[in-house]
């Protein structure tokens, strides 16, 4: 019998929302304009609390409530797995393993706070969120069901009423029938508005009630951004506490790149005090190269210079390439490249125009003393490697019958990758000029630099990697090439640096004048300048502040330049092949 009841309801139901799409019935209007904008504010509230709890959910990257379970199903720590693996494999000894040991562990850090932020997030903010969507909200939808119901009801109850009340006035059928049928139908009307009112108070005051939560569920996106910021900082914390340590494995990496990196901080790696390749070269050059005509100036082999640029970035170096004789064109554009890709040259970018103005003097005398307070004033590092470098090119200009290599021609090929101004500007101007200053250094290197180098020996001493030292030097194995003969004597003491850079000059001597060398037999008569005193440094002034000194020396005047049929013009700036 209940079930019939229920079946007639559905098919009245049915009927009377049928009537009411095509028109043929009126609808119930039961909520004022006001509860119907909340209404609407309901269901929008409903999609957006459904759709953000589901693309927050889909953020998470972790599953499950235990925190160690849920730390090995995270990216960061597969990640962070298999750099461990790797860095085992590469070992200790190398760099990239230890910084792929170390960026592992970073990540594995980093995978257990994000860990610890998604856990907090699904409690406090997810869990709320999908209890908006998936509790409050369909409850107040079954409030809406409900009423929706009672509405249809009462409107079929109202209908049928008004069909019997137009049948009795008609006058067919049974009035009597039709009199008991109107009692039973307003009664039925009575208990149907009364059931809509209730559910209609029901709807209404759990639409209010989830509508006046709305501020407390806005919170929740508060607590959201609040803990993204603290994990972000205690990811940043983590970031912070590891880029130290994996600066530091760099810096103390001995492997680093030599080409294009700072003099100063190649030698502080290395624990030198002359750069690796300006030694090494310099050493080859001298032992296996002082019979080749047109050192520095003929190009190497572009495939060689390459091979042997990588061979000094890496610290494997093969002595065959610099010890073969065919090579020695090559180790010179090697020495060139490493000297014009240094990032500040050699004679460096502060003193550039001191350099320029000493070398713009027209007496010869003022004009050495200039450049000489000029080369006072270079940093240690690069005093030392220039001291090197121009006592190597005066050794050359000592076989420069053989090579055909005078001082001129030695500095036009050497001045532009030792001095350039900051902003590169390459003219033949500043090349002329840069390669007269290194001219006058080459001349009076012994002036400029006091001090014996022993190139050979200061190789074996330091540790060089070709081992040069203990092959036969170029004399031994041909005598008859040698144009100096080599007499054992104690050098002269050399100038001592201060910590400011800058050379004070206290005890100073006149040094002698050299002889005037006939310029038609320069290249047969090399210039002997080892009898030039030079000024140095008193013990007391080691830490006094710069100064120029008071009574400068008389400087060596320099010996005239070799009569040549055709005056060599500056080159341009060498290219990466030279």
């Amino acid at each position: 019998m209940l079930k019939k009841e229920n079946m007639k309801k559905q098919f009245l139901r049915v009927k009377q929302l049928a009537n009411q799409n095509f028109g043929r019935a009126e609808k119930s209007e039961v909520l004022s304009d006001e509860l119907l904008q909340c209404e609407k504010k309901v269901e929008n509230l409903k999609h957006a609390s459904h759709n953000t709890a589901k693309k927050l959910g889909a953020c998470l990257l972790g599953t499950g409530y235990e925190y160690e379970k849920r730390v090995k199903k995270l990216p960061e720590s597969t990640l962070a797995a298999t750099m461990m693996e790797s860095s085992i494999q590469l070992g200790n000894n190398s760099i990239f393993g230890a910084m792929v040991a170390t960026c592992g562990e970073c990540q594995q850090n980093v995978g257990k706070e994000l860990a610890l932020y998604e856990m907090e997030i699904e409690h406090s903010v997810l869990q709320s969120l999908n209890t908006l969507a998936e509790t409050d909200i369909p409850n107040v939808t079954a409030h809406k069901k409900k009423l929706t119901k009672a509405v249809l009801d009462m409107d079929s109850v109202r209908s049928r009423y008004h069909s019997a009340v137009r049948a009795t006035t008609s006058g067919k059928g049974n009035l009597q029938e039709q009199v008991m049928k109107i009692e039973q139908l307003k009664d039925e009307v009575e208990e149907s508005s009364n059931k809509m009112e209730a559910a209609r108070d029901a709807y209404v005051t759990e639409m209010l009630v989830l509508l006046a939560r709305e501020g407390e569920f806005a919170e929740k996106f508060v607590e959201l951004v609040e803990q993204q910021a603290d994990y972000h900082k205690r990811a940043a914390g983590v970031l912070d506490r590891m880029l130290p340590a994996m600066r530091e494995l760099l810096e103390e990496n001995p492997q680093r790149p030599v080409f294009g990196t700072s003099l100063e901080s190649h030698l502080r790696v290395s624990e030198r005090e002359i750069a690796l390749p300006v030694e090494v070269c310099c050493e080859a050059i001298i032992q296996f190269g002082l019979e080749e005509e047109g050192l520095f100036r003929i190009a190497g082999s572009s495939s060689k210079v390459k091979k042997l640029k990588a061979s000094f970035d890496l610290g494997v170096m093969d002595d065959a390439d610099f010890g073969d004789p065919a090579h020695v064109h090559a180790v010179t554009g090697v020495l060139k490249q490493y000297l014009r890709e240094l990032p500040e040259p050699l004679m460096t970018f502060a003193l550039y125009d001191e350099w320029v103005s000493a070398n713009s003097i027209q007496d010869t005398d003022t004009r050495l003393q200039a450049l000489w307070t000029c080369v006072g004033k270079l940093p240690k590092p690069n005093f030392d490697n220039l001291k090197y470098l121009m006592k190597f090119l005066r050794k050359l200009l000592d076989h420069s019958n053989i090579t055909k290599m005078t001082a001129s021609n030695l500095a036009l090929v050497i001045a532009p990758n030792v001095m350039w101004a900051k902003e590169d500007a390459i003219s033949v101007m500043s090349t002329g000029t840069a390669s007269v200053i290194v001219e006058s250094m080459i001349y009076h290197a012994d002036w400029f630099f006091p001090g014996e180098i022993d190139f050979c020996q200061n190789s074996a001493q330091s540790g060089t990697h070709t081992g040069l030292a203990n092959r036969p030097t170029h004399n031994d194995v041909h005598p008859e090439h040698s144009s100096t003969q080599q007499v054992q004597q104690t050098p002269p003491q050399p100038m001592a640096r201060t910590p400011s850079h800058e050379n004070v000059r206290t005890e100073q001597k006149t040094p002698e004048k050299p002889d005037r060398v006939d310029s038609l037999n320069l290249e047969t008569s090399p210039v002997n300048e080892s009898a030039h005193q030079s000024p140095v440094l008193s013990s007391h002034a080691r830490n006094a502040p710069p100064r120029v000194p008071t009574n400068k020396p008389t400087p060596p005047k320099p010996a005239p330049r070799p009569r040549t049929s055709i005056k060599p013009q500056p080159p341009p700036r060498p290219n990466n092949n030279q």
